[in-house]
């Protein structure tokens, strides 16, 4: 969840595709939907907080070194 959102606040999602006509932050969005529907209101807030807070860069390197508490 925090991942998606740092996702999205890189600008770059919207330029990079996935598929032929799909970009990140479509697929992002469309997660992050389904999850606000079944995670716990106060938990999604959380993450949505910390991820836009994060770069990729940032997330990325918490996630290689194992520190990142990204759900």
């Amino acid at each position: 969840m925090t991942i998606l959102t740092s996702v999205l606040a890189d600008p770059a999602s919207e330029r990079s595709l996935l598929a032929e006509s799909t970009s990140v932050s479509e697929v992002a969005r469309g997660v992050l939907a389904e999850l606000s529907e079944k995670l716990d209101p106060e938990a999604f807030s959380a993450a949505d907080q910390r991820g836009t807070a994060l770069t990729i860069e940032v997330m990325s390197t918490e996630i290689l070194a194992g520190t990142s508490g990204a759900g």
